[in-house]
């Protein structure tokens, strides 16, 4: 698995453990606003996905071009 790749995937979790932790405070204040504080998760993750494939897709096209150049 070649780097890009593997920062792909292994930030994919990312809006889940940050969603998780934001709502452990608010939890605290109103446990119902937790509750529904989960469903920005569905938004987080997309905008989350949509920059780490652009990154993604950067990455390949860099390497790409450099074997191309050699």
């Amino acid at each position: 698995m070649d780097e890009p790749l593997f920062g792909l995937v292994a930030g994919g979790t990312l809006p889940i453990w940050v969603v998780f932790l934001a709502s452990i405070p608010i939890a605290f204040i109103n446990p119902t606003w937790a509750m529904y504080f989960w469903i920005l998760l569905w938004p987080v993750s997309a905008i989350h996905g949509r920059l780490r494939m652009r990154g993604f897709v950067r990455a390949v096209m860099a390497r790409l071009e450099a074997e191309d150049r050699a």
